[in-house]
């Protein structure tokens, strides 16, 4: 688990670095928006937050923290499943690939498909990584759900003994 919430977190700062509110980014056809960055990197901050508040829920075996997280990360990877698909649907991989005598020889839509196929493949990557990171830190929430019943009976089941045995006094004397 803190090998994912040291990725997660690597990724939320780079967001949070990388942005500015003065130059658009551009790279072959795709343009992301000042406001774009901004949003992106309120969301990283966001996670770097909600990073926080695992490790002190972790640390501390407490639930809500590890559930603020969870559905942090829930929100991320809906996020990153409509990027991927947004991605796939998109034809901006073929402007990468350049025409030139190879081009020509193998064929551009070749080139293109190959190029878009491993964009998928890639992104299906990501995607599968994601969901490994979610299950994962759902399983330590889980974890941590049945430690906390577990003490809360064990705390309770003494209380009712002490209570029993104060009747118990009460009534013989």
């Amino acid at each position: 688990m803190l090998i994912i919430l040291g990725i997660h977190a690597f990724f939320c700062i780079c967001l949070v670095a990388n942005a500015s509110s003065v130059v658009e980014f551009s790279y072959r056809g795709i343009k992301i928006s000042t406001n774009t960055q901004l949003a992106l990197a309120t969301w990283g901050l966001l996670g770097v937050l909600a990073i926080t508040a695992a490790l002190v829920g972790w640390s501390q075996q407490r639930e809500f923290p590890m559930a603020v997280y969870f559905w942090y990360l829930f929100v991320t990877t809906i996020l990153v499943i409509a990027l991927v698909c947004w991605v796939a649907s998109t034809d901006w991989e073929c402007s990468l690939v350049q025409e030139d005598l190879q081009s020509q020889r193998i064929g551009f839509s070749f080139l293109c498909t190959v190029l878009s196929a491993a964009v998928l493949l890639v992104g299906l990557a990501i995607v599968a990584v994601v969901l490994f990171a979610l299950y994962t830190i759902y399983q330590v929430q889980a974890t941590i759900h049945e430690s906390v019943l577990e003490s809360l009976s064990e705390t309770s089941r003494l209380l009712l003994r002490e209570k029993q045995n104060e009747i118990s006094k009460a009534y013989w004397s």
